[in-house]
């Protein structure tokens, strides 16, 4: 199986990096991608609520 990565800006990396050590996991492409599609909706969803 082949893993594409994905490539964020630095900042994004650290607040990633912050995730996945407070949760105590592994970062991979794949939590990385999920961290990335659920920190969307949360911008989203707060330029909704405004």
């Amino acid at each position: 199986m082949v893993e594409i990565k994905i490539s964020v800006s630095d900042k994004m990396e650290k607040v990633i990096q912050k995730i996945v050590d407070d949760l105590g996991i592994k970062k991979t492409e794949f939590v990385k991608s999920l961290i990335i599609e659920n920190l969307k909706k949360l911008n989203s969803k707060d330029k909704h609520e405004k």
